[in-house]
């Protein structure tokens, strides 16, 4: 299998149109570019970490995230009084994102055993094996951490 444009179907069924890189692709392409090992390995990790990266997204829930956000910022317009203050916006919207992403992240570390039994769910992150379950809990806990911080520190105690 060469590297380059490919028709998948996502999760969703939705067609999309992605750059793939199999493991194989890149040994290929290493190959063919007299890359050194060490280049070819380097070409592995970086894929293996932007694997790894969109599987702590996934975890996430950026689209609920995001509706939440959007929440959020009309809830501070219609609420801020005496004018907007856009640092403490900016401060709310990034502590309320990263609460409600350690949220969501939480919530499917709680469901991974249900999610594995359900074929919608079976190709999330932890049912499928790709995070472990003891790392999803730590990167919930500590980006719901952050927000809790975030909100207390540079917004007030209340909102922490």
């Amino acid at each position: 299998m060469t590297s380059g444009l490919r028709v998948i179907r996502s999760r969703f069924g939705i067609q999309t149109s992605l750059k793939l890189y199999s493991t194989r692709s890149v040994s290929l392409l290493a190959r063919s570019k007299n890359f050194s090992g060490d280049t070819a390995r380097l070409l592995w990790y970086l894929k293996s970490l932007g694997s790894l990266v969109k599987d702590y997204i996934a975890l996430t829930k950026p689209r609920i995230t995001w509706l939440i956000l959007m929440s959020t910022g009309v809830g501070y317009f219609f609420g801020a009084r005496g004018g907007w203050h856009w640092l403490t916006l900016l401060h709310t919207i990034i502590g309320t994102g990263l609460i409600a992403s350690g949220t969501a992240a939480l919530n499917q570390w709680y469901e991974r055993e249900a999610d594995a039994k359900m074929k919608r769910t079976q190709a999330r992150p932890l049912p499928s094996g790709r995070l472990s379950a003891h790392n999803a809990l730590i990167f919930a806990i500590l980006i719901s951490v952050a927000g809790f911080i975030e909100l207390f520190v540079e917004v007030n105690a209340l909102t922490g």
